[in-house]
């Protein structure tokens, strides 16, 4: 078998498959990691691989071969031309716009030639080396094409990690999809100790007691002696506490507010706030001035002016798909500048399967702040789970709390940018 043929059938198939996951990442920062995103990428990826086979199949069929070759090297040299592969800005998504249309674009625009014509690759390939040895049997080449295809299988199943979470059983009381997920509410237990909990897919997003004696006790992750507390206690001084928060649920945060104070909090799904507002009551019983910012957190930050917060707390990492671009470098210059300069950090890294306090560390680290680690564990009666946070600060703010750990340098691990991320070293 001619090694050029060999060598071109199995860099195709390599790159084919690799590109999907390079070009998942370039979007992630803008469009985070849900199942839709990656869905509409699955989408773009798989029709324009049948349109690929499609063109080599009309092409093979209805043109000479020195036409087909004139056409290939003209859609070939239009494809350099696009390159490199660099997402518009144009293409971010704005609150209101339809995430799903606009990622739909971004791939056309940004890999839609280059893409098409590596799909073609293989069967053309294959069509000529038929054509240029009669009696020849080109399958060998597409089992070529086939070992390619798994060994970025092979390569990319080393640093992923597929898990799966289940949830109690329970007839759900209200459920919604849209492009982000399904949202559910459940009602569980009775008496007292009755719950209400939102879902979001299979991560709970939040759980509240009910009961008017109880409605206002901050929960799950939340608790006031967990990482949570311990950063709005930090963060308070004689006045107003201006309070930002990377995630609603459904609104947990909100049991620390105070008249005068300001509550600000950034979420991605419109459909977690209507169901934070509609079901739960913390937003509602909260008597600081509340604001809701929907879109992802990064961008709305990266558009509005700083915000000087004195805590900002970040809770987007309890689920089995962490949206990376919430913990790069870039991803913390926004934070700090969100920031005032003796502001509070507070990272939620409780997670079933990674260990992000080094990922947090080294950001801590690379700014310059000292990071400390706040574990505490789960209360049933109050409706606490046990929670690790990361509290990133001024030492003269943070070492005065005794359940607090000051974390040692992380000199062994790499920070993680929007161009670098590894999951291999924080599996746990």
């Amino acid at each position: 078998m001619p090694i050029l043929y060999a060598g071109t059938i199995f860099l195709s198939a390599f790159l084919l498959f690799q590109v999907q996951p390079i070009i998942g990442k370039i979007v992630l920062p803008w469009f985070g990691g849900s199942a839709a995103a990656w869905t509409v990428c699955m989408l773009f990826f798989q029709l324009t691989l049948l349109l690929g086979y499609l063109y080599s199949h009309l092409s093979s069929r209805y043109l000479a071969p020195r036409r087909q070759a004139w056409l290939h090297a003209g859609l070939l040299l239009a494809a350099v031309l696009t390159l490199p592969i660099i997402a518009d800005d144009g293409w971010k998504p704005s609150p209101g716009d339809d995430p799903a249309l606009l990622l739909l674009g971004l791939l056309v625009s940004a890999i839609g030639l280059p893409y098409f014509l590596l799909s073609t690759t293989g069967p053309l390939v294959q069509h000529w080396f038929a054509q240029e040895r009669p009696g020849s049997v080109p399958y060998r080449l597409f089992a070529l094409s086939n070992f390619a295809s798994l060994l970025v299988l092979f390569t990319t199943l080393l640093g992923v990690m597929w898990a799966a979470n289940a949830i109690s059983p329970s007839t759900p009381t209200i459920k919604a999809r849209n492009f982000y997920g399904t949202v559910k509410v459940k009602d569980s237990g009775s008496g007292e100790s009755r719950t209400r909990q939102l879902t979001h897919g299979v991560i709970i997003h939040g759980r509240q007691f009910p009961n008017p004696s109880r409605q206002h006790w901050p929960t799950t992750y939340f608790g006031s002696a967990g990482g949570a507390g311990i950063a709005i206690a930090a963060g308070r001084n004689d006045g107003p506490q201006h309070v930002g928060i990377i995630g609603l649920g459904i609104g947990t945060m909100a049991a620390y507010c105070r008249h005068g104070d300001v509550y600000r909090f950034y979420e991605i799904n419109p459909q977690v706030e209507q169901f934070a507002r509609e079901h739960f009551t913390y937003l509602r019983d909260c008597p600081a001035r509340k604001e809701i910012a929907i879109g992802d957190a990064r961008l709305v930050m990266e558009a509005e002016p700083s915000q000087q917060f004195d805590v900002l707390a970040v809770d987007a990492f309890s689920g089995d798909a962490v949206p990376v671009h919430l913990l790069t470098q870039e991803a913390f210059a926004i934070y700090f500048r969100e920031l005032k300069p003796n502001g509070v950090l507070a990272v939620h890294v409780s997670n079933r399967y990674l260990d992000l306090v080094p990922v947090v560390k080294k950001a801590a680290d690379t700014f310059k702040r000292v990071a400390y680690l706040s574990a505490s564990g789960s209360d049933e009666a109050r409706g606490l789970k046990a929670s690790t946070w990361v509290l990133v600060g001024q030492r003269e703010q943070l070492s005065r709390f005794a359940s607090l750990r000051e974390l040692p340098p992380a000199p062994g691990v790499r920070a993680w940018t929007d161009d670098y991320s590894s999951l291999l070293g924080i599996m746990k």
